[in-house]
C-alpha cells in the first residue's frame, strides 16, 4: 500500500510514531503490527481492519511457508 500511495516508510513511520525499523519490519514479513498498530494503519489507509488483519496474517503464512518454519 506504501507503494501505491508513493508514500515512505520514514513517513509511515512518523505518522503511527513507530521507528522506520518496525515498518521495514513489517514490510519484510519479519512481524506484523500489533493491535493497536492495525486500527491506526487502517484509518491511515481507509480500509476495513478485519481487511488489514486477514492480510497481515497471509503475510505470516507466506513468510512460514518460505522459511519452512
Amino acid at each position: 500500500m506504501m507503494d501505491e500511495r508513493g508514500e515512505t516508510a520514514y513517513r509511515l513511520a512518523k505518522e503511527l510514531q513507530v521507528s522506520q525499523s518496525t515498518v521495514a519490519n513489517w514490510t519484510g514479513g519479519i512481524s506484523i503490527p500489533q493491535k493497536l498498530c492495525i486500527k491506526e494503519l487502517a484509518e491511515h489507509y481507509g480500509i476495513e481492519r478485519a481487511e488489514l488483519e486477514a492480510a497481515c496474517e497471509r503475510q505470516r503464512r507466506d513468510q512460514a511457508n518460505a522459511t519452512g518454519t
